[in-house]
């Protein structure tokens, strides 16, 4: 099985944008060109994510409000409120709110060495294999406050998960950006890689000639299903070992 993935993100504040995403899951590969090419992380951080369940979610009550003078606003709900560094972005997501959260719509606060992140994604678009959704991703002033008011719009806390992200750029490729996330578990540790591109012709291209890999061989599978199966050889080892003890 292939663990690789290829994902549209940033750490900065970012308008409306059209994120491409594709796993494929052979890191053993990816690491092997990294090191055969000599290309060392730019930055390594530590990251921990925060997935809401939206099904009664409603943002219809949210309050967007634009300070004289300043160049950030603030979102807020009653009586709490949160920094968005930047009006434009404050009001794409004043729009996106307003044509409604589907039922696979997605919301997530991150974390990035300790500075909030959330980021709001549309249903994704299947075509050709390649996945593809509108995503709104922005620093905020207060993780502990947006969560609030995520919560008081009807989210529920799914699950919350950390990982160790090395974040390289591709030599030859300007707007590229590959990330390798590490996530330990009960029963090892598990890792995957993505790429953020413009386009899917841009995809393609890094992965023949950076990669020797073909678009069309890629898997969709996550990374609850890379546990899966880590979990089940994990298992299945520690079986074999007990049987032998039996035995003896």
């Amino acid at each position: 099985m292939k663990d690789f993935c290829i994902i549209s993100r940033a750490f900065t504040l970012k308008l409306l944008t059209m994120e491409i995403e594709t796993k494929i899951f052979d890191i053993k590969k990816v690491r092997k060109v990294l090191e055969k090419k000599d290309i060392q992380p730019k930055r390594i951080c530590d990251i921990t994510d925060f997935f809401f369940l939206i099904g009664d979610f409603s943002a219809d009550n949210w309050r967007y409000t634009l300070p004289a003078g300043k160049k950030s606003g603030l979102l807020g709900l009653g009586n709490i409120s949160v920094e968005v560094p930047d009006t434009d972005v404050l009001m794409q997501i004043r729009d996106f709110a307003e044509r409604g959260f589907a039922k696979w719509s997605k919301v997530r606060l991150r974390t990035v060495d300790s500075v909030p992140y959330i980021t709001i994604k549309w249903p994704k678009k299947t075509q050709k294999g390649i996945k593809s959704r509108e995503e709104i991703e922005t620093r905020i002033g207060s993780l502990s406050s947006m969560m609030q008011i995520l919560l008081d719009s009807g989210v529920e806390l799914d699950k919350s998960l950390g990982r160790i992200r090395e974040i390289y750029h591709l030599p030859g490729y300007k707007n590229v950006e590959l990330v390798i996330d590490s996530f330990q578990s009960a029963h090892g540790i598990l890792e995957y890689a993505e790429i953020e591109c413009s386009s899917e012709e841009e995809l393609a291209v890094v992965l023949k000639k950076v990669f020797k890999m073909d678009i069309a061989d890629i898997s969709d599978e996550g990374i609850t299903g890379l546990h899966s199966k880590k979990m089940e050889k994990s298992v299945s080892r520690r079986i074999e070992v007990l049987e032998e003890l039996i035995e003896d």
